[in-house]
């Protein structure tokens, strides 16, 4: 599908789904010979306090869910970052000219909410947590290290107002889960300037061209600054010796005529 999107032979339908945009980039990810790249991408989300994601240096494999089906939600994209010492869970919702699919009904009594009338986000985060999701995603209780949740949008500022309604829904319904620590957001142009930065050879590099070709294509890409070149110093000074020639000007004869 990216090749087609690329040499524009997708149908104009596809060109604006988010559901192509994901499986286009992470599904190209997902076949880098090494997890730092992504690691890296992931890294460049922030929460409401402005702190970044925090994954260790020692991810050994990353494993890619995409829409798994879940006891309430269907993430777009659920990742396992395994390492000797144990799994990173990191859900990742994805968004691109649309906000939630659903949010807080106010209008009906907490307790009597279906999964329709709740915070999208909230019940992925939920689900995130739910021990009974572990088995379908292939990992135990024991071996989770953390766990997070990923709002993945188009803006280059972070929707504060939308993450905060996340986290209050996960208050007023009492969960354990503290939303404020677990829930981030990233830029979809956030993932351009870190392709952009890394050194790939063989088919890691042919993932990178696509991708940068890709996003560029989409416009996802973010402003990386301005150069500054160096100039050459002028050295120049006033000088009473030299003077410019005056040239002589031609007298004008006129006078009125009478008509």
């Amino acid at each position: 599908m990216i090749q087609a999107q690329l040499h524009g032979k997708a149908p104009s339908e596809l060109t604006w789904s988010e559901d192509i945009l994901t499986s286009n980039i992470f599904g190209l990810l997902k076949y880098l010979s090494t997890p730092e790249t992504t690691v890296d991408i992931l890294r460049c989300s922030f929460n409401l306090d402005n702190r970044s994601l925090v994954i260790p240096d020692d991810t050994e494999r990353i494993i890619y869910f995409f829409w798994p089906r879940l006891l309430n939600s269907e993430p777009d994209l659920v990742l396992l970052l395994d390492s000797s010492h144990g799994t990173h869970v990191i859900g990742i919702e994805a968004k691109y000219l649309s906000g939630k699919s659903s949010s807080e009904d106010l209008n009906v009594e907490e307790d009597d909410r279906n999964n329709r009338q709740r915070d999208q986000l909230a019940r992925e985060i939920e689900d995130l947590f739910e021990p009974e999701n572990y088995q379908l995603l292939g990992i135990s209780k024991e071996r989770i290290l953390s766990r997070n949740m990923i709002y993945l949008t188009l803006e280059s500022y972070m929707p504060r107002e939308e993450l905060q309604d996340t986290i209050n829904s996960l208050r007023n319904h009492e969960n354990q889960v503290d939303g404020k620590e677990v829930l981030y957001w990233l830029s979809w142009k956030s993932i351009y300037g870190v392709l952009r930065e890394r050194v790939m050879q063989g088919s890691d590099g042919y993932i990178k061209d696509d991708l940068l070709k890709y996003l560029n294509r989409k416009d996802l890409i973010s402003y990386s600054g301005y150069s500054v070149r160096s100039v050459l110093p002028v050295s120049w000074n006033y000088s009473r010796e030299k003077q410019l020639p005056v040239h002589p000007v031609i007298k004008i004869n006129w006078q009125y005529r009478s008509i």
